[in-house]
């Protein structure tokens, strides 16, 4: 399609709204109301431009109107200049003039669009409104003097997130907008978003970067979060080197942390975050974290003699996926070179053949998929991931906006989403078929349905990376299978109506069920699997360690029992809370241990301690849930005295020596599987590190949860 834009010839794309293609094509255009994570609502009019169409011109909002075959626009005509002009002023008659003391200042867009389309003396008289100045609750500071209803904020809570806690109220000059029963809330883990929605200085944290540096002390960095397995892609503002103060006691330099965090609004892919990075961004810099421990080389020496001292079925390393891709490349050097066996991966159930399970999907897959979601908490564990798929179960599409009038081209949903689970979450009451079952039950549904699939083609599906026993027998006993539920044909004929079929659950179920899990999708052409992990890089970690056979926790605890294992490497375990048994921690008295992490023990007993960087502090690469590569960049040096892993293991590279494919016995998927009281039965899925901040509320409650007791237990600890 070809546009006229200051009377030149541009081609651009129908989809895209004039605001969207003035900015590309270098035009600054100020918007307020508009957000690419937002859907269109045209109400601060402040993007106004001048076009020409079938010989007559218009005032138009820019967000909202798309391109037509050979119209003039006249982004910078007069016409538009005074459009802007009027709007930007009526914004500043009753805002409050307390930009000094603003944290937005010299980052603000109210700032920013005044000074270049605003005007120099104003027109107009009026006496300013003065609404109620602050409202505090633990997480957030609202200066409503500050607000200039642009309703991102209201529309983010409406229509994104489907919640009526923060909400637009009255009418004109009365209008005014905030949480409902003037309360605020932090039910939802988008709180801290709410602060980078907004614009102006109206929505602050209460929490940090509370009159703290300014903006132009401060530099930006862009790199991803590793507080859960999603990866988010995010913008990170730390201490400019070169930035001091003289004073008569010597240089004065801010600490080292991280003061901000903020989103990558780029128009085509806009980013979110949760509270998890946002109120958890300050573990780094609590002392709370730091232990003390041997230096680098007297670790390095301790270990040496270790292995010469012990056969090597005599030492057991567990590993958390809670690294980057460069430091567990030396890991496994590490691991091939000195030929250890007993290796186990935590948190998560990784193993007896779920290490051959990993995910490479995008979340527009679901947008014509049939989406089965088994057993996971999806919005507790991964809310980032969460609220795109919810998303995308609402509307049918990750991005929607509106063209012209709210009924005209409404995009049809083709997606279908069902949702098996022991509890009822917002997933399961939106969803377009639900089933409440415990979770022996949901396993019988797992199998009715992989028995009428099997009917249907005559064969199982052929996995390339599994060696086959028993097949022969499991096959008979699906043949064989009688009374298969009405909920499974339903279930299967509605797969077969999707181009697309995607299994979504986590790495803390038992490896049987993730293998069933992963059987089942591979009997759709188009089958995908999404595993929700535990930690951010698994993913990474079980594409390096591809083939390799990872020992189960209770091999390493009878092992521990029948003293075969004398010493324990935990790398980035916390033993508290990674591994929940009393009993293994009571077997550890007896064991020789090097801890190697970041952060303090909550048990502590002997052990040979070696105080290690955070992520954060180094950089480097890891893969995401979705199989797509990220990258962390290093924000600043250590803040504590620690050293970097990489320095501990190997640089010279040595291959895996495994066969190609793992051995899959059928006969474990005729044999029951234990009733589970708890859904997720360990606290991993909320990343560790959020013991070691002050400013994230750990009281949540879960009384209407009953099935995941143990999270609970986490949070009041």
């Amino acid at each position: 399609m070809k546009i006229y834009i200051d009377n030149l010839e541009f081609e651009v794309d129908l989809n895209k709204t004039l605001l969207e293609i003035l900015r590309e094509k270098g035009y600054n255009i100020p918007f307020y109301c508009f957000h690419p994570n937002l859907r269109i609502t045209a109400s601060c009019r402040v993007c106004m431009v001048e076009i020409e169409t079938n010989g007559k011109k218009y005032i138009v909002t820019a967000c909202s109107t798309y391109p037509q075959e050979g119209v003039k626009v006249f982004p910078n005509s007069e016409k538009s200049k005074e459009a802007r002009a009027n709007i930007l002023e009526l914004m500043l008659i009753h805002h409050a003039i307390d930009c000094p003391l603003c944290e937005k200042g010299g980052k603000c867009d109210l700032q920013d669009f005044t000074y270049e389309f605003g005007r120099i003396l104003k027109e107009t008289d009026l006496n300013k409104i003065l609404p109620e100045k602050q409202k505090f609750n633990g997480l957030l500071r609202f200066y409503q003097t500050r607000c200039i209803l642009c309703y991102r904020c209201s529309n983010f809570f409406r229509e994104e997130l489907y919640s009526d806690k923060w909400l637009s109220f009255e009418r004109g000059k009365k209008s005014f907008v905030g949480p409902f029963n003037l309360e605020l809330t932090d039910e939802i883990p988008f709180l801290g978003y709410l602060t980078h929605l907004c614009p102006v200085g109206a929505i602050l944290d209460n929490k940090d970067y509370s009159y703290g540096p300014r903006s132009w002390d401060l530099k930006e960095i862009e790199s991803s979060c590793f507080l859960c397995s999603t990866g988010c892609e995010l913008k990170f503002w730390v201490r400019k080197e070169n930035r001091e103060k003289v004073i008569k006691s010597g240089i004065k330099r801010k600490p080292n942390k991280i003061y901000k965090v903020i989103a990558k609004d780029n128009f085509q892919n806009p980013t979110i975050f949760c509270d998890r990075i946002f109120y958890g961004k300050d573990f780094i810099s609590n002392t709370k974290r730091v232990f003390k421990g041997d230096n680098l080389e007297e670790t390095k020496e301790k270990l040496k003699k270790a292995l010469d001292e012990y056969a090597r079925e005599e030492i057991a390393l567990l590993i958390s996926p809670r690294e980057v891709d460069e430091v567990l490349k030396r890991i496994r050097n590490f691991i091939v070179k000195e030929n250890i066996k007993n290796v186990a991966i935590l948190p998560g159930k990784i193993y007896d053949g779920a290490q051959n399970i990993t995910s490479e999907i995008s979340l527009s897959n679901f947008e014509n998929s049939f989406s089965l979601i088994y057993y996971t908490l999806i919005d507790y564990s991964h809310p980032v991931i969460g609220f795109e798929l919810f998303r995308i179960m609402k509307e049918g599409k990750r991005f929607k906006k509106l063209k012209g009038s709210f009924l005209e081209n409404v995009i049809k949903k083709e997606n279908y989403f069902a949702v098996v689970s022991g509890f009822e979450d917002r997933f399961f009451r939106n969803s377009d078929f639900c089933l409440k079952l415990t979770y022996k039950k949901s396993y019988e549904l797992l199998l009715d349905l992989l028995s009428l699939f099997y009917r249907e083609k005559g064969q199982l599906p052929e996995l390339k990376d599994f060696k086959y026993i028993n097949k022969y027998f499991f096959e008979e006993f699906l043949r064989e299978r009688k009374n298969v539920s009405k909920e499974a044909e339903l279930i299967c004929e509605k797969i077969k109506n999707y181009k697309n079929f995607i299994v979504v659950f986590n790495d803390m179920l038992n490896p049987k069920v993730q293998l069933l899990l992963y059987f089942l999708s591979k009997c759709h052409e188009n089958g995908k699997v999404l595993n929700l992990r535990s930690a951010f890089n698994t993913e990474g970690l079980l594409r390096l360690f591809k083939g390799f056979h990872f020992k189960s926790l209770s091999e390493i605890k009878n092992k521990l029992k029948n003293e075969t294992i004398k010493c324990l490497i935990l790398y980035r375990v916390e033993p508290y809370f990674d591994i929940p048994d009393k009993e293994f921690l009571n077997l550890m008295e007896n064991t020789k241990v090097f801890y190697i992490n970041s952060l303090k023990p909550k048990y502590e007993t002997k052990m040979e301690y070696l105080f290690i960087s955070t992520p954060f502090e180094y950089g480097g690469e890891f893969i995401n849930n979705l199989g797509e590569k990220r990258k962390i960049n290093k924000l600043f040096d250590p803040i504590f005295e620690s050293y970097s892993p990489q320095d501990l293991f190997y640089e010279e590279n040595y291959e895996l020596n495994v066969e190609d494919k793992i051995l899959l016995d059928f006969s474990i998927f005729m044999e029951d599987v234990e009733e589970r009281e708890f859904l997720i039965e360990k606290p991993n899925l909320w990343d560790i590190n959020l013991l070691y901040t002050d400013n994230i509320d750990k009281s949540f409650d879960y009384s209407d949860l009953k099935s995941i007791v143990k999270l609970k237990r986490f949070f009041s600890e």
